[in-house]
């Protein structure tokens, strides 16, 4: 994916996505989102890393509504949160609205990290 996840005043925000789902609101989404509306296109193929993440990700994170979801990804420490925290009080330059890469990956790296030593079901991934 090569667009930027911004930091919104209610939490990250990949742009494309939410445009394609705004219509909905508060609301479920009740059908597939058609790939026209994403930036970087449709994915030919994935392969079996990017397959398990995403099925851990799923099997993980499906239960959760939207309020719960939402509170995750701005939960302390996150990288909204880091990001969100830095542009608090300053001026609001939209480039540093930008949450950066490295960031969420070391974020996300060091979580599973502490999942894969057996902390908690899925503690590592929602603290």
């Amino acid at each position: 994916m090569d667009e930027p996840v911004e930091a919104w005043r209610a939490g990250p925000v990949i742009r494309s996505l939410y445009n394609a789902i705004k219509q909905y609101g508060s609301s479920a989404i009740t059908e597939r989102l058609p790939v026209r509306w994403f930036s970087w296109g449709r994915a030919l193929k994935i392969d079996a890393t990017a397959a398990a993440i995403l099925a851990s990700v799923w099997a993980t994170y499906r239960r959760y509504g939207g309020v719960e979801l939402a509170a995750i990804t701005r939960a302390e420490g996150s990288p909204w949160w880091t990001t969100w925290k830095e542009l608090n009080g300053k001026a609001m330059d939209a480039e540093r609205w930008v949450i950066d890469n490295a960031l969420i990956q070391a974020f996300y790296a060091q979580k599973i990290k502490a999942h894969n030593a057996g902390e908690g079901e899925h503690a590592a991934l929602t603290q």
